[in-house]
């Protein structure tokens, strides 16, 4: 036993280094459960009071904080036992070690940008919950700064020359722009969009010239995510879209009313009245915009009905309801037509079409 003693004595002797690497690695785990008793103290409590600003940057600085407490532990060893370490891992650690500062600074606020918007999309730093595409697309600007921001600035210390990456970034760029056309189409097609703000995330939308409709679920950088009827995931570029004719649904004022009835020929006597009538019922509706243009007009002789031609706005822009108001508009015209002693003309034409099928 006493020989053991001695061989550890007779080794912290050679090493002293190790003696001092006893009290940092201890106050390292010291500031580390320090850290984790404040954080779980304060964080519960800043939450219930509704300071979601302070909590998100708590939140942000965490690990990154933990991190870097060992870090400077790390670095504190390396400076005590450079004298027992070859210079060029010395000079290794310390790059290391400055290029780590870099990156905790970026993790921080790279972490409380993701975590401030989506407080900001919660709605609960405004009274009115801000606009989701336009949080969404500040958010990602910021991290894609930070990013290049972090990259500039770790590139010198790696010992990069930074006019050789830029004559050679000009050279490549042409055949990157060549290679790379459609990415960067979609690219700055997800910009345009958002710059535009032609739509944004919950709208309904389609374009008539490529066959796309449906409920905008995401905007990317690269596409854009949407909704169709039947509930199917559809994925398209954000070029496309950019360069297309886009119909927002979502920001209509009014859904339309616009049919035409066929009445019989034999009802030509009672086709004025029927009109007038349908006009005055139109008017007098409550799901109709008056403010808008309202129409019922004999418009046209048919080849087997005389065609009455209505017009009209409903108030409500919601599917459902509109086609409710619709549906009752077209059942009280039925009754209109009815009363008049008036019939609705059956296309004769098809009937034969159908019989000799």
């Amino acid at each position: 036993m006493t020989a053991f003693f001695e061989n550890i004595r007779i080794l912290l002797q050679a090493h002293t280094w190790l003696i001092h690497l006893l009290p940092i690695l201890g106050m390292a785990i010291f500031f580390t459960y320090i850290c984790l008793f404040f954080y779980n103290s304060l964080h519960p409590n800043l939450i219930r009071r509704k300071y979601f600003t302070t909590s998100s940057l708590l939140a942000a600085i965490r690990w990154p904080l933990i991190v870097f407490i060992w870090v400077k532990a790390v670095a504190f060893t390396t400076n005590i036992s450079s004298l027992k370490i070859d210079d060029t891992l010395i000079n290794l650690l310390w790059k290391s070690h400055d290029i780590g500062l870099i990156l905790l600074f970026a993790w921080v606020f790279i972490r409380f940008i993701r975590l401030f918007e989506e407080q900001l999309l919660l709605g609960r730093l405004a009274k009115k919950r801000p606009d989701e595409t336009t949080v969404q697309a500040t958010g990602k600007l910021l991290r894609v700064g930070a990013i290049i921001i972090v990259i500039l600035l770790i590139l010198p210390s790696l010992g990069i020359n930074m006019s050789g990456i830029v004559a050679f970034g000009g050279g490549s760029a042409i055949v990157l722009g060549i290679g790379a056309q459609q990415i960067f189409a979609n690219y700055f097609g997800g910009l345009v969009i958002y710059a535009d703000s032609h739509f944004k995330v919950g709208d309904w939308i389609r374009s008539p010239d490529k066959n796309i409709e449906g409920e905008v679920e995401y905007i990317g950088w690269r596409s854009t995510q949407m909704r169709t009827f039947d509930q199917k995931a559809c994925y398209v570029p954000n070029a496309i879209l950019a360069s297309s004719i886009v119909v927002n649904s979502s920001r209509m004022r009014n859904r339309c009313i616009k049919e035409e009835i066929g009445v019989r020929y034999a009802d030509a006597a009672v086709l004025d009245k029927v009109t007038q009538e349908i006009r005055t019922m139109l008017q007098a509706h409550s799901g109709i915009d008056q403010r808008k243009i309202i129409l019922s007009h004999f418009t046209e002789f048919g080849l087997t009905s005389l065609k009455i031609s209505i017009y009209a706005f409903t108030k409500t822009i919601d599917r459902k309801t509109y086609h409710d108001v619709q549906q009752e508009i077209f059942l009280k015209i039925i009754q209109i037509i009815e009363r008049n002693g008036a019939a609705l003309a059956f296309p004769t034409n098809m009937a034969q079409v159908c019989f000799q099928e």
